[in-house]
């Protein structure tokens, strides 16, 4: 029997073709518009940038044509206009950068999540605009909800993890303050997964980082950061990180450990001192 979708969720979740489907991207209009935002984004990118650069370059050549001229004018002029235009120059330099950004997560992220079939899911299919990964549920070792903070609205990230593949739904700002997310709790939506998943005993987990959730960081983490995670030495992560199961690998003969098996372990930790 197919489980009840909470209110709160049912913006996101919903049945459809014999599945559950998540959905991480706005829908109906928006999700049509979506491809040809990103091209125009792209355009104006260009647009925006080439024009910097020339803007930026001109006082220079200006500089450089009066030290070659005959006449030979004073330069003082485009000495002080330097500072005038490099600075807007580098401003939109800035905003050029963050919108190359947005669209290089916009192409890479993932739209929607479809678990196989309705009754009890055996199979996970995450779909996004140019790439799609399938996992079986018997191969999925735990699913992490990670609430996340930030400067435009309150969001969360969704991690797979199947053997040594970490899948990551990761929200942009565009999809968090048009799309779904903003609308469901990652507490609300963990339980729910944790009872549809749980045919397939999928470990589901809740876990917020707290104040320090802003900037979610990388993939790989030193000992020293997972050790802070954890909040326990850092001589002691290697010891626990093979008696839990973490993921780690040896990077420049660094041993380096996966933040969402980490922060898993973390959740345990805390579940276990509240309970």
């Amino acid at each position: 029997m197919p489980v009840d979708v909470p209110y709160s969720l049912r913006v996101m979740a919903r049945e459809r073709r014999g599945a559950w489907q998540l959905r991480l991207t706005p829908g109906n209009v928006p999700a049509v518009l979506a491809p040809l935002v990103w091209v125009l984004m792209m355009m104006t990118n260009v647009f925006v940038g080439t024009a910097a650069v020339a803007a930026a370059l001109l006082p220079f050549a200006g500089l450089y044509w009066d030290l070659h001229a005959p006449s030979a004018p004073p330069v003082l002029s485009e000495v002080a206009l330097l500072p005038a235009v490099l600075l807007p120059c580098w401003l939109v330099s800035a905003l050029v950068a963050c919108l190359a950004k947005a669209m290089v997560l916009f192409t890479v992220g993932f739209r929607q999540i479809e678990l196989w079939p309705l009754a009890a899911p055996t199979r996970v299919v995450v779909t996004g605009w140019v790439r799609r990964v399938v996992i079986d549920s018997a191969d999925l070792t735990s699913v992490l909800v990670r609430h996340r903070t930030g400067f435009w609205a309150e969001s969360w990230d969704l991690v797979l993890r199947a053997g040594t593949v970490t899948v990551v739904c990761r929200p942009t700002i565009i999809f968090t303050v048009l799309g779904p997310r903003r609308h469901v709790e990652a507490e609300v939506l963990a339980d729910w997964l944790r009872e549809v998943l749980g045919p397939a005993e999928v470990i589901v987990r809740h876990y917020d980082p707290g104040s320090g959730s802003r900037r979610f960081g990388a993939t790989w983490v030193s000992a020293n950061t997972a050790a802070t995670i954890l909040g326990i030495p850092k001589y002691k992560v290697p010891a626990l990180a093979d008696s839990d199961g973490v993921y780690a690998i040896t990077r420049k003969g660094t041993r380096v450990f996966n933040r969402y098996d980490i922060e898993d372990c973390a959740s345990r930790a805390r579940a276990i001192e509240q309970g």
